[in-house]
């Protein structure tokens, strides 16, 4: 399985990395830490899962046009890409509501641990294995 996290947070993308790596399932994962060029990162990469932000901390200028909130790129992915599954990572549980309008397959709160990390993959794992994952173009519009 081929995963990218998407956070503007490196502390955060540097720790799920090496806890996703410490798994050993994934095949490849990817980073991004920009928002404004995360859209473009998944039609280059097509992932079979990402993670990603509710909410970016900081804008650098290329980000300044870009409405920095995750929702609104999540519901993005889902329109281009619907069949990429979503898991969120928040710092608060307020963003849920919003989030789950765009039918993520989780909800992460940070800090990440692997006790709740664990579960989230195992689940992530039997969904994608059961409805064939997401192949070549089949995530999304050409």
């Amino acid at each position: 399985m081929n995963a990218l996290l998407i956070d503007n947070d490196l502390k955060t993308l540097t720790e799920l990395g090496n806890l996703l790596r410490r798994d050993g399932r994934f095949n490849s994962i990817w980073y991004c830490s920009e928002p404004a060029v995360a859209l473009q990162q998944v039609r280059q990469q097509l992932p079979e899962v990402i993670f990603l932000a509710t909410r970016f901390r900081s804008l650098t200028e290329a980000s300044a046009s870009f409405k920095a909130d995750g929702i609104t790129l999540a519901n993005q992915i889902r329109r281009n890409f619907p069949v990429i599954n979503l898991i969120f990572l928040a710092t608060e549980t307020s963003e849920a509501y919003a989030a789950f309008q765009s039918y993520p397959l989780a909800f992460l709160c940070k800090p990440l641990r692997i006790r709740r990390l664990r579960p989230v993959l195992d689940r992530l794992f039997l969904v994608t294995s059961q409805v064939g994952g997401c192949k070549e173009n089949a995530c999304g519009a050409d």
